[in-house]
């Protein structure tokens, strides 16, 4: 027979992150749960690190400090090796000697994933690096490179794209060089940050700390679509126009791109008393027909997911990923990019194509200056 399952730790996580990433607190139990043991507080560096762990008497328990990609230097107090969240906050296997990022696992000794990257090249060419190797720079929180479902939902359909040019009667077509996808694809993720990512029409949320009703918040993600595509509009809309305000109109294409995407990972079929039911993909980005999934700023509040991780530290937090139609509203994602996407890289190439391709353009017998 199998040994009953016994409580012995619960964590709390920060409930002020929509995808909760940092540890705040671990509780010891006594007796399986029904009696507290201890309350252990937890202090991280700007990378999150875990660095210290102090007890409700402000006892430092444990003390950590890190080689650049996660190899424990110091680990010092009764309650280092107990404590298995440490770099990064993820979870430290001592057995092994890797971390586990939720999809992979990393070797903290050399810097590397164990295994390859499960979306191959689309996530770039070395498949087994961390982060770049900046990890003093950039955290991976689930194995899959900072926001890497919107850098998939974009490069996939827009890899590929090829703007169309008549020259001399001629047609030629000319792929999207990957410096002016890199604008688009790290504009989307920047969507999620600074005053873009506590706006909540940018997301398809229903904003509770704002006290918004569905309505209001479908209304607001429409209205917000609208200013993004003018903004592009006018960006490109002069005579002349600069390569940096050629650039500034991929970065709205990028934020337009966030906007329908996050449309599939939180459109939920019912929203209410704070609680979500995902329910079945219906409706588009231009015609929404599903509720914005429910958010508050703490976490506790809504449907959205801040709360699984709390329950669950390796929960997949967006409404999406927990549908039952997951893979359904992915590929929808990207063929809306890709046919959206398509509208606007039209009308930016008639206006910027001679900042960007003139050497390509004129070796067909163009006329870029």
């Amino acid at each position: 027979m199998h040994p009953m399952p016994v409580l012995e730790k619960s964590y709390l996580w920060n409930p002020a992150e929509a995808a909760a990433t940092r540890i705040l607190m671990m509780t010891c139990w006594k007796e399986n749960g029904m009696a507290d043991g201890e309350h252990l507080f937890f202090t991280h560096d700007a990378l999150k690190n875990v660095t210290s762990i102090f007890d409700e008497r402000q006892t430092r328990r444990a003390r950590y400090e890190y080689a650049p990609f996660g190899a424990l230097i110091t680990a010092q107090g009764d309650m280092a090796q107990d404590n298995r969240f440490r770099f990064s906050c993820e979870f430290m296997d001592d057995e092994l000697g890797l971390v586990y990022y939720n999809y992979r696992h990393l070797n903290p000794l050399d810097g590397r994933w164990i295994s390859r990257d499960p979306i191959a090249e689309n996530g770039g060419e070395n498949l087994y690096g961390f982060v770049s190797n900046s990890p003093y720079v950039y955290n991976d929180y689930q194995g899959l490179w900072l926001s890497r479902r919107y850098r998939r939902l974009t490069r996939r359909p827009l890899s590929t794209y090829k703007f169309i040019l008549t020259v001399k009667e001629k047609e030629i077509s000319l792929t999207i060089k990957e410096k002016l996808l890199e604008v688009i694809v790290e504009a989307n993720v920047d969507t999620d940050s600074g005053e873009m990512g506590k706006t909540q029409a940018y997301h398809y949320c229903t904003g509770l700390d704002s006290k918004e009703t569905h309505q209001e918040a479908r209304d607001n993600y429409i209205a917000m679509l609208l200013a993004e595509s003018k903004k592009f509009d006018k960006k490109i809309s002069k005579e002349k126009v600069s390569s940096d305000e050629c650039k500034e109109a991929l970065e709205i294409l990028g934020h337009l791109n966030h906007m329908w995407q996050d449309y599939y990972a939180h459109k939920v079929e019912l929203d209410e008393n704070k609680k979500s039911v995902v329910g079945k993909i219906q409706g588009s980005p231009d015609d929404p027909q599903m509720f914005p999934v429910s958010f508050g700023s703490m976490g506790f509040k809504g449907g959205h997911g801040g709360f699984w991780r709390i329950i669950n530290p390796f929960s997949r937090v967006e409404p999406g990923d927990r549908a039952d139609d997951v893979d359904i509203r992915r590929q929808q994602a990207k063929e809306y990019t890709k046919t959206h996407s398509d509208l606007f890289l039209k009308s930016w190439f008639k206006k910027c194509k001679c900042h960007f391709y003139r050497k390509e353009i004129n070796k067909h017998g163009g006329n870029c200056q």
